[in-house]
């Protein structure tokens, strides 16, 4: 049999149907502040072993953004969130062989707070645990028949500050040491300096350095993915940049 989601202007509903296409019909409908997840992120449904079971990612329609598992009985569509947990994005999933839980990726901040993860979510527990705490990014996921090995596509982010100057006749420099710095924003100083973003700490903060990239300093500590900073032009001892402490970006 197929599982899949279908969304119109009164909700959203999961379906299922033959191999062939035949016998379709709704299994559960939602509508409200609680939908089927739509996204284009392989999020779909996922049968349980003994397809008794389909789990589906569900999401709010509401600001910000949340997303949590729910499992679906085949039987009579009676439906039962697994776990408390929520996060902000819910990729694609992968039962276990023995029904004892599910294999997914997730992502439990928006963006630049966090990046998307492997996760297991247990069943019918619902307790979660992440499998990887990098700072890549785990899109689409499928497990063996055995539960022992996963694949999945995993993109890690590379970045180098250069600097360009001499107009018309350009002169582009690297800057030393600068590796994977400033991917969330950098600015010039009054006084010749480079402000940037960096993730070096473990966490996103503000760092400043010399322009041949020594003297690096790191400025905040709150841990709470600071980006964008940007500095007046006539002053030097100032930074204004973007906090994700709340959740939401805050000046």
């Amino acid at each position: 049999h197929l599982a899949f989601v279908r969304g119109d202007e009164n909700g959203t509903s999961l379906l299922i149907a033959n191999a062939d296409g035949t016998g379709m019909r709704v299994l559960a409908h939602v509508a409200g502040q609680t939908v089927f997840g739509t996204f284009d992120n392989n999020n779909g449904p996922a049968w349980s072993p003994d397809a008794k079971v389909i789990a589906c990612p569900m999401m709010s329609n509401g600001e910000p953004l949340q997303m949590s598992v729910t499992a679906v009985q085949v039987a009579d569509g009676s439906m039962t969130r697994i776990g408390s947990r929520q996060w902000y994005l819910i990729g694609q999933m992968g039962w276990l062989s023995d029904g004892s839980g599910l294999i997914m990726t997730a992502q439990e901040k928006m963006p630049p707070a966090s990046t998307s993860q492997i996760w297991m979510l247990s069943y019918p527990g619902g307790e979660a645990r992440s499998l990887t705490t990098d700072l890549s990014y785990y899109r689409g996921l499928s497990v063996t028949a055995d539960s022992t090995t996963l694949v999945t596509t995993r993109t890690a982010q590379v970045s180098n500050m250069w600097i360009v100057s001499g107009f018309p006749e350009t002169q582009v420099t690297a800057v030393a040491a600068s590796k994977n710095k400033g991917w969330g924003g950098l600015t010039w100083t009054a006084d010749g300096k480079i402000v940037y973003a960096s993730s070096e700490a473990g966490t996103t903060e503000i760092w400043s350095m010399d322009a041949d990239g020594n003297n690096s300093r790191q400025l905040t500590f709150d841990k709470r993915t600071n980006v964008e900073p940007a500095v007046p032009h006539s002053r030097a001892d100032v930074v204004v940049f973007a906090s994700y402490g709340t959740g939401q970006p805050h000046i």
